[in-house]
């Protein structure tokens, strides 16, 4: 009777745990999910036939920005994307980015307010920095070191994927956002 009960309890605590782990594991990938873009999510839809088509915007800063055409013949579901593409200066990694149209609405909104409002207001008297994350882990920003420098990072958790921008290519890249929008 004894062991049965040592046997019990250890078969309690395992199922304990084993859930204590799963809950675990399902709230890591719930998070990872929910910075997938849904663009993203159809791109890798599993068990389909996936056709991409791809549109041409511009470059500016050794960012190439298209639009991608992404469709899943086989649930028969199609959607575009803001891509950004980026090859490291030693051409030995290329990395980009999809944004939904969601994502592309908030960026497309975010450099606005920097040129307009951040660019137009009186030098702060400290450090200053203004950020955008989207869903798919591209970050853009801007911070104030004697001048406002912009930057955007294809992969945020990458340093090596960071642009810099000037104004002028600020200006540019947001003129290219508006006009992969009006594909999207």
């Amino acid at each position: 009777m004894q062991h049965t009960i040592s046997q019990h309890i250890a078969k309690r605590y395992f199922y304990r745990v084993a859930i204590a782990v799963l809950l675990c594991l399902t709230g890591v990938t719930a998070r990872a999910q929910g910075r997938q873009s849904m663009a993203k999510a159809l791109e890798t839809t599993p068990d389909a036939y996936i056709q991409k088509d791809y549109t041409s915007i511009g470059k500016v800063e050794g960012v190439h920005i298209s639009v991608e055409g992404i469709t899943d013949l086989t649930h028969n579901k199609k959607m575009n994307a803001l891509e950004m593409e980026y090859t490291f200066a030693d051409n030995s990694v290329t990395v980009s980015v999809l944004l939904d149209a969601g994502d592309a609405d908030s960026l497309i909104s975010y450099m606005d307010f920097v040129t307009s409002t951040v660019f137009k207001s009186p030098e702060p008297t400290d450090v200053r920095e203004f950020s955008f994350t989207s869903r798919s882990n591209f970050e853009a920003g801007c911070y104030w070191n004697k001048g406002w420098s912009v930057y955007i990072r294809i992969d945020r958790d990458n340093s090596r994927t960071n642009v810099e921008f000037n104004r002028e290519d600020v200006m540019q890249f947001q003129s290219l956002l508006k006009q992969a929008k009006l594909n999207l």
